[in-house]
């Protein structure tokens, strides 16, 4: 039997250039629904206003089961 797990992965990178998201690009946190990842995004902005970074929330699904 196989099941589809869905999760947001918070995402942080030094900026939002395509080199620094696909290269330097580290999660800080996994959340089961997209609105608590947004909530994370939004704490962090407000509290950390001055520091570079560029922050997203990423859907990640992961097929668990028996192999294929």
């Amino acid at each position: 039997m196989e099941t589809f797990v869905l999760f947001f992965a918070l995402m942080a990178a030094p900026s939002a250039t395509d080199d620094h998201v696909v290269n330097y690009a580290i999660p800080l946190g996994i959340y089961k629904e997209a609105e608590e990842c947004s909530d994370a995004v939004m704490r962090i902005n407000e509290h950390a206003q001055n520091l570079p970074r560029y922050l997203w929330c990423m859907p990640v699904g992961i097929n668990q089961g028996e192999p294929v």
